[in-house]
């Protein structure tokens, strides 16, 4: 009976500790995630009641010893927790920070491509225009030069036929 009842009351022991372990990490996490104002304010307050019941303790050697070793543990649990809470965070903020970076470095290249995308459409767009506008201005240019050209031409010939006349003319003597 004697060996039953210590390996269950372990047991029990044992069940009793994760189970309030796991309620405690649960808690933090609660009270983690509700505020970190209130953790703090939770924080600080356990922390000057354990000042004050470790400077009680103090007065016995026991009790210092056994506090020392119990806060020793309480303060290993509590460091490597908030060292892996602290690493954490700072994982998500490099994350983040790391998306943010390739977020805002993807925006700006899209940007950057779309700015230049629509300086190239406009520059081709542009230059379309421009050369669409010289052969216009170009064809009209040849078609007012065609016609300026066929009328100086049929002036030019009328003018030659009048001369040649007038030069038949005086070569015949007749005026």
């Amino acid at each position: 009976q004697g060996m039953n009842s210590m390996f269950y009351t372990t047991g029990q022991r044992m069940n009793s500790m994760f189970y309030t372990t796991g309620q405690r990490m649960n808690e933090i996490n609660v009270l983690y995630n509700s505020t970190e104002k209130e953790f703090n304010v939770l924080y600080n307050r356990t922390e000057n009641e354990f000042n004050v019941v470790y400077n009680r303790a103090e007065k016995e050697t026991r009790q210092r010893m056994n506090s020392m070793f119990y806060t020793t543990g309480q303060r290993m649990n509590s460091m490597f927790y908030t060292t892996g809470q602290r690493m954490n965070e700072i994982n998500v903020l490099y994350r983040q920070r790391m998306n943010s970076m390739f977020y805002t470095t993807g925006q700006r290249m899209n940007a950057m491509f779309y700015t230049t995308g629509q300086r190239m459409n406009s520059m081709f767009y542009t230059t379309g225009q421009r050369m669409n506008m010289f052969y216009y201005n170009r064809k009209q240019e040849e078609n007012e030069f065609n016609v300026l050209y066929n009328r100086t031409e049929n002036e030019f010939m009328f003018i030659q036929q009048d001369r040649m006349n007038e030069g038949n003319c005086s070569i015949t003597g007749q005026e």
